[in-house]
């Protein structure tokens, strides 16, 4: 797409890790699942993408130095 910059960022190895679901954590509080019950389908991968955030703040600044924008607009994912 015309006028459109991808950043990549990295996973933080020391960041990635599993957690119980929202429904696992729901059934072990009201005692429905025990742990001896979980499987790998009450845990979700949990990961954080680093360095994107600095890299899109150095475009920012650096194309308004360069008065190279009037305006910037920022889109999720899904708006895509």
């Amino acid at each position: 797409m015309k006028k459109v910059a991808l950043r990549m960022g990295f996973f933080a190895d020391d960041e990635m890790n599993y957690i119980f679901s929202a429904d696992t954590v729901k059934k072990l509080c009201k005692k429905s699942l025990t742990i001896d019950d979980i499987t790998e389908n009450d845990l979700v991968l949990n990961m954080r993408q680093k360095g994107v955030d600095m890299k899109i703040g150095l475009d920012i600044a650096s194309l308004a130095y360069k008065k190279l924008v009037d305006q910037i607009v920022h889109a999720d994912e899904d708006e895509l």
